[in-house]
């Protein structure tokens, strides 16, 4: 199952050619101890044991992999959430354990040769360096596992909420037009707070490590905030992006995965950084915005959104029969099974709204929540549409009527007559429909 689908680990795949390596470097040894006549005292035994102890790598790697995995089994019938978050803490807990595994089989390799650490430190300059060099090991591994474990918190959070909104576990979902699904706000926050916490503990590690070496930090420390602040003053741009990158996600404005407007650009929201965000527009060009950038966020995907869209019908149709007719049908789409739980308010009709040359204008909407409106809307458009078709109600055809002046209809019109009333007509049913887009007509443009 899963652990058939795990890619093998590279010790694993390329210990054929580091086993042969082992066996020739152990036989070099072996006829350098011949040729010089000298064998010191155990030193065939610390071999043997030593390349036993390696030759083994494999099998206690795969025997570490067995109980950290029988550790984080868990229920298979748990919830989705649980059995992702027990995935990400197995495989941070095994790359902390065979972190650990890698230091203890080096201290046994050690005593097997009979190296002290603590009397080698006591010898000369280049004992103490030895010595300094096995700490500042043992700091780069002490940050190693902080940075690990930090990861492996950040990655449970994140997979449980995830799973829980309902998210796939890899992918995010991707929403149909323009409308992404909810995003998950410690799956926006967390990849930053572990990006902050790896960029501490580095610094953190480097400094210690300095110091171990006798090397004095504070002249760096004090060097670095003169650096940071000249830096501040000649990079103001950056430091705004930075700080109103902050105010944004501390105030929630927008999460990964989530569908926005920023009013010159807008898109499904794929990344964020320190200093911008990247936006996948619904067709497919991804923008880079700044936060320093953004004045306003308006947000498609959060809690729930109304889908309004209008119906032309003819004069002399029953309006209060197509209200009753919608209401009906709002009802049975919110009852269906496949459907229905992507409804939150169902389908209605708001009555005549407006009063056309040629039609009635009749509002439909209904509330659904966010990223689900697109199919839903495509679902009841084709079902209103069989449902006038059964009871014989019929939709409105666009009529423009241009009034010819001084013209008489008996009069017969040239190619340039015909010409000038096409393009009335059409400066008429364009400007109507940049009205409905909300945009101005053309010739207050």
């Amino acid at each position: 199952g899963a652990a058939a689908d795990r890619p093998e680990p590279f010790l694993h795949r390329n210990w054929p050619a580091i086993a042969l390596g082992l066996v020739a470097l152990h036989w070099l040894v072996i006829e350098i101890v011949v040729a010089t006549s000298y064998v010191p005292e155990g030193l065939f035994v610390a071999m043997v044991t030593t390349l036993v102890l390696l030759m083994a790598l494999p099998f206690l790697d795969e025997a570490l992999d067995a109980v950290v995995a029988e550790a984080f089994a868990g229920d298979q019938t748990a919830s989705p959430a649980l059995r992702a978050a027990n995935e990400q803490t197995r495989r941070g807990t095994l790359r902390i354990a065979r972190v650990l595994g890698v230091v203890l089989l080096l201290f046994v390799i050690l005593g097997v040769w009979r190296v002290d650490l603590v009397s080698v430190a006591e010898r000369g300059i280049g004992a103490r360096f030895s010595a300094d060099l096995v700490g500042a090991l043992v700091i780069a591994a002490v940050a190693y596992i902080a940075w690990e474990a930090i990861r492996v918190l950040v990655d449970r959070q994140i997979a449980m909420e995830r799973v829980t909104l309902g998210l796939d576990t890899e992918n995010e979902s991707v929403g149909e037009g323009e409308g992404g699904g909810a995003g998950a706000r410690l799956g926006t926050l967390l990849p930053l707070v572990r990006v902050s916490a790896s960029v501490a503990i580095l610094v953190v590690a480097v400094l210690t490590i300095l110091g171990q070496f006798g090397v004095n930090v504070l002249p760096l420390l004090a060097g670095a905030g003169v650096v940071g602040l000249a830096i501040g003053f000649g990079a103001q741009t950056l430091v705004k992006d930075i700080v109103a990158g902050i105010f944004f996600l501390i105030d929630d404005a927008f999460r990964i995965g989530e569908y926005i407007d920023v009013g010159h650009v807008k898109g499904t929201v794929e990344r964020i950084s320190v200093r911008s965000m990247q936006l996948r527009h619904h067709r497919g060009v991804l923008n880079t915005v700044p936060f320093g950038d953004i004045g306003h966020v308006a947000n498609f995907s959060r809690d729930w959104v109304i889908m309004k869209f209008p119906l032309r019908l003819p004069y002399g149709t029953d309006t209060e029969r197509v209200r009753k007719m919608i209401k009906k049908l709002g009802q049975e789409l919110l009852d269906d099974p496949e459907f229905g739980g992507q409804f939150l308010q169902p389908l209605k009709s708001q009555g005549v709204v407006q009063m056309e040359d040629s039609a009635m204008i009749v509002p439909v909407k209904f509330m659904a929540r966010p990223g689900e409106q697109w199919m839903l809307r495509r679902l009841v458009l084709t079902r209103i549409h069989e449902l006038f078709e059964e009871k014989g109600i019929r939709f409105a055809n666009r009529e423009v009527t241009v009034r010819l002046g001084d013209i008489r209809q008996t009069d017969v019109l040239d190619a340039a007559d015909r010409e000038a009333i096409a393009g009335a007509a059409a400066r008429l049913l364009h400007d109507e429909a940049n009205e409905l887009r909300g945009a101005q007509p053309a010739d207050a443009r």
